[in-house]
């Protein structure tokens, strides 16, 4: 290797070399934030200075489409962080991801009109994925209300797929439907329209017929409960 002051200066290579043995390794999320680095230096090599003399800038500083392009590349960029950010956007507190799907707090669900409306309110501002985990709640809460499913704080899609399926096994193609639909929006697999509301509102409507029907199931305090004996 040359030293300095003693031939030819260094080239890149050996720079690099000679750097590698004093300064750490780069962690992997230095390295993933090369390309950003690269990007920004780009775009600051093209900015105007007003004293310095930049060969990649005309005489006289940036074009006007040289603004439009950069502009362009801006959003683009803030486009991309976005959708990303949208993808691992954190889910409601009052629920949490299980193995065996989402798990919703159904003691909480204890108002189904409450539900309705807000499902109007939503689809009102098309705030369709908002709709849509909605609907879900809102048959679940009307199911709730008919003790077809248990009031619980930790109870997962999976398992209310078996709750409907023991009570109400005509419609557990429906509630199942409309299941994938809410969890396919909570995770956010899809782009949610007005239809796949409407679709998904169409399945709980089927659900929550079938437990008007078949009534109110007996609760485990009206097992509990002796029967009173009325004396003629």
């Amino acid at each position: 290797m040359s030293v300095l002051g003693d031939g030819p200066p260094p080239s890149a290579g050996e720079v690099r070399e000679a750097l590698a043995g004093v300064l750490p390794e780069r962690s992997l999320l230095d390295r993933a934030l090369d390309p950003f680095r690269r990007f920004f230096d780009w775009l600051g090599d093209r900015m105007p200075s007003p004293s310095v003399n930049n060969p990649n800038v005309a005489s006289g500083g940036i074009s006007a489409v040289g603004y439009v392009i950069i502009g362009v590349l801006v959003v683009v960029l803030i486009a991309l962080i976005v959708l990303a950010v949208r993808r691992w956007v954190s889910l409601p507190e009052r629920d949490r991801i299980d193995e065996d799907g989402p798990t919703i707090v159904t003691e909480e669900l204890d108002d189904p009109d409450a539900l309705a409306s807000e499902v109007e309110a939503l689809l009102a501002e098309r705030r369709y994925r908002e709709a849509l985990l909605a609907t879900y709640r809102q048959t679940v809460a009307e199911l709730v209300a008919r003790n077809r499913v248990p009031r619980s704080r930790a109870r997962t899609t999976g398992e209310l797929r078996g709750d409907v399926s023991a009570g109400l096994a005509d419609v557990a193609d429906d509630f199942a439907a409309l299941t994938t639909s809410f969890e396919a929006a909570w995770f956010g697999a899809v782009d949610v329209d007005r239809s796949i509301v409407e679709q998904a509102g169409s399945c709980g409507a089927t659900v929550t017929a079938a437990a008007i029907a078949a009534g109110r199931a007996p609760s485990p305090m009206d097992e509990d409960r002796p029967a009173e004996v009325v004396e003629l």
